[in-house]
């Protein structure tokens, strides 16, 4: 056993009117006052002790007494001040009857230090660190005080030391060996469970599940739960049935795993010493048994030496053997349980007898099937459990990205599968959005023609391809162009929306054969089912997210999400210490051009211009239509040489753009006003009035140029 902990809790303003704490804060100003006197040495020589000392000495020996008493009657509130009163007064009731013994006994330290080491195990360490060093203050205050020397100073106190450390290490050493000792138990426990469900065939997945890999640790807890209920209702039907007819022994065998030998698996019976095996098939009863049939019963025997689990030969007189069969072992199969019994009487068996132990043996063959179905029942509430967490998951998220990794973690996490993607229809086209697993590597992004492929074929005739999990064409699951590994297992789900149509397709393979069965292929229509759903309302989301963040016409930000966009980098050139280019551009003329192309080839004109400031900033920066036929660029770690740089690129490659209306050649210029920070400003709106004013300029001296404030600012 380890350390037995008391608990305790903190002392709050409203537990001071408690009558317990009250006497507890007493006791500790009783065992202080007690400490002062044993440390300044008055308690060295009873001739020699005060009037004043006695009477604080019965005092203390009186208060250790009751703060035991109510320690162990459960009578101390359950405070850190209460329960620090009764260690601290039996801590120096004990220094002070060391000391008064220490002329006539020195070995009388024994009882402090083994007191001080029972604290150790029963106090907390926030409780028992008090006592230490209250003695600690003892035999330092005797010292300073001259009634002991520096070495016994040192020795006393590394007594003291040791015993705490000692007993503190030799608690957690025993806790530890006690946790050693029921974590071994525990592996005991699981390796014999799990030898038990493999031998009686609970390990084995039924064939709707066979595709379901383990799904944790709880599942494998609630087979354990399951075999050794059987087993223990093995052993009270054994015991009914040794009862009932005054029985020496009964004896349930199951094959092992292999099928090569039997092995012991419930009993009940006078002898103990029976083997548990494993015996081979052919040996004594077991091979009479295998010859003979289903049932085996033999009388009026001597010296029987048939019974392979007994050690030698035993007085039998009578043994009756017969086959226990379930759902899965039947009779006429190599496997099956063997129930045999056997007693000292030599008196052949009654009719009645046989057929009590045929009903029994039948019932015992459906306790083995029933928890077959039990484990089978676990596993796949396990799995419902995974998807359920999955679905859950999935529904939580948003976006896209997130949409198909929850998808990817709950379809490996469900099913063996080695590869798992999802490809989206595009147009006459569908994407590989995302790919995990073996040959996964370089898929993401590709793009494949609607029919290309068993995907393509999925999507196109939406349905499940293959419809029996198996792979056995060598059609290419994408192209014949970009081939993956070769998987003997497959299966490809279309994603279906609500009302039918697909959307793209779900992908699970695995290299061994037979991997996905019917449940399989349901439990994956499931997921796709409401993957599809989830990736549609993530598309939604996306294209909302982007009609309320982009200009509808041009594609860039649009003048909300360009002022926020201004607060974060400010923010972030502020914290970093880093410039930030600001500028300001405006179509010249651009009235005029709508009065006389007309509002379409406008339209035209902006698109263009957006597109030389998409193409010309990195994608730190944030290009933005500021408003009717004015842009906005933000230049992230830019100062004005940069930025005026990079205006006059764009400004040249707009005047280039090659914009014809009805055969007319029309040239757009543009004009850019400049701002940075922090040299023209360090706030927002002064940045933006700043390069206004500077663009204001360019178009008052002829437009088609760039014009920072920094030259405003000097011409002023």
């Amino acid at each position: 056993m380890g350390r037995v902990v008391l608990p305790v809790k903190k002392t709050s303003l409203d537990d001071l009117a408690a009558p317990g704490l009250l006497q507890g804060v007493g006791g500790i100003a009783l065992a202080s006052a007690g400490a002062l006197a044993v440390g300044a040495g008055a308690c060295e020589s009873l001739a020699d002790m005060h009037w004043s000392v006695v009477i604080l000495a019965v005092l203390l020996m009186i208060a250790a007494i009751q703060a035991g008493f109510g320690l162990v009657r459960g009578q101390v509130p359950d405070s850190v001040v209460a329960k620090l009163a009764a260690p601290l007064l039996w801590m120096v009731a004990a220094a002070l009857l060391f000391r008064v013994a220490l002329p006539y006994a020195p070995q009388a330290i024994i009882l402090p230090v083994l007191l001080l080491g029972t604290f150790c195990i029963i106090f907390p360490l926030r409780i028992a660190i008090w006592p230490l060093l209250l003695v600690l203050a003892i035999e330092g205050g005797l010292w300073r005080f001259g009634a002991q020397g520096l070495g016994d100073f040192l020795l006393n106190g590394g007594a003291y030391l040791g015993a705490s450390l000692g007993f503190l290490l030799f608690a957690d050493s025993r806790a530890y060996c006690r946790r050693r000792l029921e974590q071994v138990v525990a592996e005991r426990r699981e390796a014999r469970a799990c030898e038990y469900a493999r031998d009686l065939g609970f390990d084995e997945p039924p064939l709707a599940v066979a595709e379901i890999v383990a799904v944790g640790d709880e599942a494998l807890g609630d087979n354990i739960s399951t075999v050794e209920t059987v087993v223990r209702s093995f052993e009270l039907q054994l015991e009914i049935i040794r009862s009932a007819l005054s029985l020496r022994s009964a004896v349930l065998f199951w094959p092992d795993a292999a099928g090569t030998g039997y092995k012991l698996r419930a009993m009940a019976g006078e002898r103990r010493e029976i083997a548990p095996g494993p015996f081979p098939r052919g040996a004594g009863i077991f091979g009479i048994l295998q010859r003979s049939g289903k049932e085996v019963a033999l009388a009026g025997l001597s010296d029987f030496g048939g019974l392979p689990y007994y050690a030698g030969r035993q007085e039998v007189g009578a043994v009756f053997a017969v086959v226990v069969t379930d759902d899965a072992f039947p009779a006429d199969s190599e496997r099956y349980g063997v129930l045999c019994v056997d007693r000292a009487e030599k008196d052949a068996w009654q009719p009645g007898e046989l057929q009590f132990l045929r009903v029994a043996a039948g019932k015992l063959g459906l306790d083995v099937t029933m928890g077959r179905r039990l484990c089978e029942m676990d596993r796949e509430r396990a799995v419902i459990a995974q998807v359920v967490v999955g679905l859950r998951e999935l529904n939580g998220v948003l976006d896209l990205a997130s949409a198909f990794a929850a998808t990817i973690s709950m379809v490996r996490g469900v099913l063996a599968a080695e590869f798992v993607a999802i490809s989206l229809r595009e147009g006459e086209c569908h994407r590989i959005a995302r790919a995990e697993g073996l040959g996964a590597e370089g898929l993401e992004d590709q793009v494949f023609c609607k029919d290309d492929g068993l995907v393509g074929q999925a999507m196109a005739k939406n349905r499940v391809i293959p419809t029996n999990g198996v792979n056995r064409t060598a059609a290419p699951i994408f192209s014949n162009g970009k081939r993956v590994a070769d998987f003997q297992s497959l299966l490809i789900v279309p994603l279906r929306k609500e009302d039918g149509e697909s959307i793209g397709a779900l992908v699970v393979a695995a290299r061994p054969a037979g991997v996905f069965s019917q449940q399989g292929r349901q439990i994956l229509e499931l997921v796709a089912t409401q993957v599809a759903v989830k990736i549609d309302l993530a598309r939604a989301h996306e294209k909302i997210n982007l009609l309320a963040t982009t200009d509808g016409l041009t594609g860039l930000a649009n003048h909300r999400t360009f002022q926020h966009g201004f607060d974060v980098m400010l923010q972030r050139a502020e914290r970093q210490r880093r410039p930030l280019c600001l500028l300001l551009c405006d179509i010249d003329h651009f009235k005029r051009v709508n009065d006389t192309f007309g509002h379409p080839f406008g339209d035209l004109v902006l698109k263009q211009v957006a597109g030389v400031l998409a193409e010309s900033v990195r994608q730190v920066d944030l290009a933005a239509r500021y408003g009717g036929e004015e842009f906005a660029i933000l230049l992230e770690d830019c100062d004005e040489k940069g930025g005026h740089r990079l205006a006059e690129r764009i400004r040249q490659t707009v005047g280039a753009l090659p914009l014809s209306c009805e055969r007319v050649t029309v040239a757009v210029t543009l004009s850019v006003g400049l701002a940075s920070y922090p040299a023209d400003g360090a706030e927002k709106k002064d940045l933006i009035t700043r390069a206004d004013q500077a663009l204001y300029r360019a178009k008052k001296e002829g437009r088609n140029r760039t014009v920072a404030w920094s030259t405003v600012r000097r011409e002023a």
